[in-house]
């Protein structure tokens, strides 16, 4: 288990994490909680770009609404990374589980931070 997925399930960290298994089956469960199955999801310039998510699938999950800070950091990162506008970010956002039925194109496009 690494130090982050160890820090968010709360338990002792190892230090060896032997990577063949992911890099060759592209996942592997390390434990039962969350952030304990290891994705390699690609590769950049030669180097494989991994990431921890739960092992069950988004069919599965009760899904909870988002709140105006952390969708005020997901507006903040469209906007940077694809030059969106607010309200295409605020659109895309609202369509997705969880803010789908709590939150509109408009309000999530209000919340974005003055620069």
């Amino acid at each position: 288990m690494s130090a982050t997925s160890a820090f968010e399930m709360s338990r002792a960290t190892r230090a060896d994490l032997d990577l063949a298994a992911v890099l060759a089956s592209g996942r592997v469960e390390l434990g039962p909680g969350r952030y304990e199955t290891l994705l390699h999801v690609g590769d950049l310039d030669g180097y494989p770009m991994l990431t921890f998510t739960a092992r069950w699938h988004a069919a599965d999950v009760c899904w909870i609404a988002p709140s105006a800070p952390y969708l005020r950091m997901l507006v903040a990162g469209l906007r940077e990374t694809y030059r969106w506008t607010g309200f295409r970010i605020g659109g895309y956002l609202a369509g997705l589980p969880g803010a789908r039925g709590h939150w509109t194109a408009v309000d999530i496009a209000a919340l974005q931070p003055s620069c």
